[in-house]
């Protein structure tokens, strides 16, 4: 997808173009089970040449500890010549919507709490 992006000309600005603007669409989520798989895959992107790459790729993260003001630059539209990545849990699916997002990856896999009758305790699996 940021490979698509890169090859239409999305992710440079062209010099008659006001740098100043945003993009109305373009932004990219992704579903993940929680913050652990979240942290995995950000760190992951930003070691990628294209991703990686903070001046035309925003990778943000969206979970329970990261403070409001990080949640609030998910809403935020980005820059032209750039996309936004955002990287959440599905608790997110259902409670938010950002308007600039085109496309969604979902992993499929979700953490939920299982009672082991062997060990007599809940744990938290991700399935």
């Amino acid at each position: 997808i940021i490979g698509k992006q890169h090859q239409d000309g999305d992710l440079t600005v062209d010099s008659a173009v006001e740098s100043e603007g945003f993009r109305e669409t373009g932004a990219l989520l992704v579903f993940l089970p929680g913050k652990g798989e979240i942290e995995s895959l950000a760190r992951t992107l930003r070691d990628d040449y294209l991703v990686g790459n903070s001046v035309s790729c925003n990778i943000l993260r969206l979970h329970s500890t990261v403070p409001v003001s990080e949640q609030r630059k998910v809403f935020k539209k980005a820059k032209l010549g750039t996309i936004k990545i955002i990287l959440s849990t599905n608790v997110a699916e259902t409670s938010v919507t950002v308007p600039d997002v085109s496309e969604i990856i979902d992993s499929g896999r979700v953490k939920e709490s299982r009672f082991n009758s062997s060990s007599r305790i809940k744990e938290l699996v991700t399935v």
